[in-house]
């Protein structure tokens, strides 16, 4: 079986992170179980990928967004902004 590429595996996270939201709109699960399930995509995504800015990105720009770094007046990132693409 192929390895999933990082851009792959973070596209799958997100779509079972949908997936929970639609669980708890529907009343399938409720907030405490929804917040430790998402707890472990979170963990996932910290844990296991090292995913490039241009990589997130790309991933942003296929949901039509983009990601825009925010630098301070020494050109340290300090947070970023997602704006509609």
């Amino acid at each position: 079986m192929k390895a999933l590429s990082k851009v792959d595996h973070v596209r799958i996270l997100v779509i079972l992170s949908d997936e929970l939201w639609d669980d708890l709109e529907k009343g399938l699960i409720d907030d405490a179980e929804y917040g430790v399930k998402l707890k472990l995509i979170k963990n996932e995504m910290n844990e296991h990928l090292s995913v490039s800015f241009n990589c997130i990105q790309k991933i942003a720009n296929k949901l039509g967004y983009i990601v825009v770094k925010n630098k301070n007046a020494f050109g340290v990132t300090q947070n970023y902004q997602i704006a509609k693409n």
